[in-house]
C-alpha cells in the first residue's frame, strides 16, 4: 500500500486503522484533521460490532528543537481549530439566566446558550471519565417569515406545541427517570436582511 493510499484511508472517517491496536481488536478513525490543533478521535472494538471511545486527542505543531546532551528536546504547541469558552471565564461580565427578565431579548438567548455550553462541558467530561456516551438531541432548521405577523403566529403555535409535549411526556414520578433541559430559540440568520421587516422588530 502506497503512503498516499494509507494516508487517504486513515483520514477518512469510519475506516479501520490497521496496526494501531493489537489484533484481534479493531481501531476505527472517527475524525483526523492533520493540521496543528486538528482533532484525532478513534474508537476501538473487540468484535468489530460494538465500538467504544479510544483516543480523543489533537495534533501538535513542532516549534523548535533543542539538543540537550544526547537528547533532543522538541517544543510543541497545540493550536486549537475551534474554541468554546465557558461563560464562567468572564466572571461578572458573563450573562446569567437569572439576571435576564426579558425572555424575548437577545440577551436572554445568549444567557441560555451560555448555560448550555457550561453544563454540556461538565456533562461531557463526566461521561468521558465513565466511558459513556452523553445522550443529547439537536434540531436545526431555517425558515423565512413573510411578515412579523407570521413570525408571531409561528412563535405562539410553537410555544403551545412544546408546552403540550412537555405535559404529555414529563413524568415527575418516574423512579429511574433522567431530567433533560429543553431549549428552543431562534434568531435572524447573519447577513440576511429581507423586506419582510426589520430583523430587530419586537415579537
Amino acid at each position: 500500500m502506497s503512503p498516499a493510499v494509507a494516508l487517504a484511508e486513515l483520514t477518512t472517517p469510519g475506516t479501520p486503522a490497521p496496526g494501531w491496536v493489537p489484533a484481534p481488536a479493531i481501531c476505527k478513525v472517527v475524525e483526523m484533521d492533520l493540521r496543528p490543533g486538528g482533532a484525532l478521535t478513534t474508537q476501538i472494538s473487540e468484535d468489530g460490532a460494538a465500538f467504544a471511545p479510544h483516543l480523543d486527542a489533537c495534533f501538535l505543531e513542532l516549534v523548535e528543537e533543542r539538543r540537550r546532551g544526547n537528547c533532543v528536546e522538541r517544543v510543541v504547541v497545540a493550536t486549537a481549530r475551534r474554541y468554546v469558552i465557558s461563560p464562567e471565564v468572564l466572571g461578572g461580565l458573563g450573562s446569567s439566566v437569572d439576571d435576564v427578565r426579558d425572555h424575548f431579548s437577545s440577551t436572554s438567548l445568549v444567557a441560555v446558550a451560555a448555560r448550555a455550553i457550561r453544563e454540556l462541558g461538565e456533562l461531557r467530561a463526566r461521561a468521558d471519565e465513565q466511558g459513556e456516551r452523553l445522550a443529547t438531541m439537536t434540531l436545526e432548521s431555517q425558515l423565512l417569515f413573510a411578515s412579523v405577523e407570521a413570525r408571531n403566529a409561528f412563535a405562539k403555535e410553537l410555544s403551545e406545541t412544546v408546552a403540550r409535549l412537555v405535559v404529555k411526556y414529563h413524568d415527575a414520578k418516574a423512579p429511574a427517570g433522567r431530567m433533560f433541559r429543553l431549549v428552543v430559540g431562534a434568531y435572524p440568520s447573519p447577513g440576511r436582511h429581507d423586506s419582510a421587516g426589520p430583523v430587530d422588530a419586537p415579537v
